[in-house]
């Protein structure tokens, strides 16, 4: 066989499969909405109300008094369809007048929380009046829900 013939040969279909970049294409895009709400919430003293936009709570307490504990229900909705765990926690607690300071407690259980794909999860805070918070001294705790941290 001729030489050129062989080369012209094994040439052609390395041209061939040169001929093709790719088959198909596309595009992704898309826009990040918020995946954890509030469901609910409910308490055994004053109101609890949830924002129109469903991302946060006020428990208004009204009056409270001198060692006595209070609950609040709060429950969460995960609008995506994979678990996210989240750790809800006070961040920060003022007082005005007497004192001020709060010497009283709060605590969330549980401590971290599963909020299923779809579903929802409840955590409940308690705030316990110390047995001598001075009358008329007011007080404000914050609270947020975080996503768990990598890692944690």
């Amino acid at each position: 066989m001729d030489k050129r013939k062989l080369l012209v040969g094994l040439a052609l279909p390395a041209i061939a499969f040169a001929l093709v970049t790719s088959y198909v294409t596309g595009t992704i895009s898309g826009k990040v909405w918020q995946a954890i709400i509030l469901d609910s919430c409910e308490a055994d003293k004053g109101t609890c109300e949830i924002a129109g936009d469903k991302l946060s709570f006020t428990w208004s307490m009204d009056g409270v008094y001198q060692g006595s504990t209070y609950h609040a229900n709060v429950t969460l909705k995960n609008l995506g369809n994979g678990d996210i765990e989240v750790d809800p926690e006070v961040v920060n607690i003022t007082a005005t007048g007497g004192n001020e300071e709060f010497e009283g407690s709060v605590t969330i259980e549980p401590d971290t929380l599963t909020v299923p794909a779809e579903g929802t999860a409840k955590f409940t805070i308690t705030v316990t009046i110390h047995d001598a918070e001075e009358p008329g001294e007011e007080y404000q705790i914050d609270v947020d829900v975080k996503p768990v941290s990598a890692g944690e």
